[in-house]
């Protein structure tokens, strides 16, 4: 890793993993881990509810943040694992098809946010000519 201008840790190379179906599970029980409830299964992936009925719009803002635990993370997780993928010998558990219903999920999960949020709301632009062109 280097930092970047901001002091923020970027990757310069892709991380080397070892076994993709292994770390595949990891992802998945991590993605089904943080999960509203309604979503939690059991069993490997989240349950694939996609509703965008309002009153489960507050669940839904559980998966909205950033940082470590958020979706950022997980589209990241997804494309090592997706690039492992072709690295994988004969003899290792091919984690293909999982990783595709993964990506079909976060896929799914992230419409469903974009509908729930009812969109973006963009700050209004300062008219100041004073403030105009100056740091904040």
């Amino acid at each position: 890793m280097a930092k970047s201008r901001q002091g923020e840790r970027v990757y310069q190379h892709t991380p080397t993993i070892e076994d993709p179906a292994e770390f595949g599970l990891a992802i998945v029980k991590w993605w089904n881990a943080m999960q509203p409830d309604f979503r939690h299964s059991d069993a490997g992936m989240p349950k694939p509810v996609y509703s965008t009925d309002t009153s489960t719009g507050k669940d839904w803002a559980l998966l909205r943040r950033a940082g470590p635990n958020g979706l950022v993370s997980m589209l990241t997780l997804l494309a090592w694992w997706g690039q492992s993928l072709q690295s994988r010998t004969q003899w290792q558990d091919d984690s293909g098809p999982l990783w595709t219903e993964a990506i079909t999920d976060v896929t799914k999960v992230i419409n469903v946010l974009k509908a729930v949020s009812g969109g973006v709301k963009k700050r209004k632009a300062d008219t100041d000519p004073q403030i105009k062109g100056s740091k904040r």
